[in-house]
């Protein structure tokens, strides 16, 4: 279902992000299919920390991811989750790996980190100085718009 932005933001109301954008670089076709049929949190299973939707709080970076897809665009959203784990760095973030038994440069590592932090309770992870957040289940990504690279 595509929702207004309004609708997502009322959607997000309550939430530990409430009121803040967030934003995905993709290209096109990809950004349609999420508006259309929703996040598929599958798809980025290796990723660094893991398998979940990748956002930032900061166009500029979504806009550097999507320049290398055959039609860039930014997906604008807004997050329904409840408890982030942050870390403020992405050292921060190897070290809670390391600590807990992950190696961080291991092949599945980002998925092992999902796995420890929804066993402690956390919906998500948040590396602050990176401007990343990452949602752990579709129905906390709530998709309104999407934009062209310079607006």
């Amino acid at each position: 279902m595509i929702m207004t932005e309004a609708e997502a933001e009322c959607y997000t109301s309550g939430s530990y992000y409430f009121g803040q954008r967030f934003y995905h670089g993709t290209d096109w076709l990809d950004a349609e299919k999420i508006l259309t049929e929703g996040v598929e949190i599958e798809r980025n299973e290796s990723a660094n920390y893991g398998k979940g939707f990748y956002l930032s709080k900061d166009r500029l970076i979504a806009q550097e991811v999507a320049r290398y897809r055959s039609r860039p665009v930014i997906l604008e959203a807004r997050l329904k989750m409840n408890k982030p784990k942050a870390f403020a760095t992405n050292q921060e973030a190897l070290l809670f790996m390391d600590d807990n038994g992950i190696d961080p440069y291991g092949d599945n590592s980002g998925s092992l980190l999902t796995t420890l932090l929804q066993n402690q309770g956390f919906d998500g992870v948040e590396i602050v100085d990176l401007k990343y957040v990452v949602a752990f289940h579709p129905e906390q990504v709530a998709p309104y718009r999407i934009g062209g690279l310079d607006e």
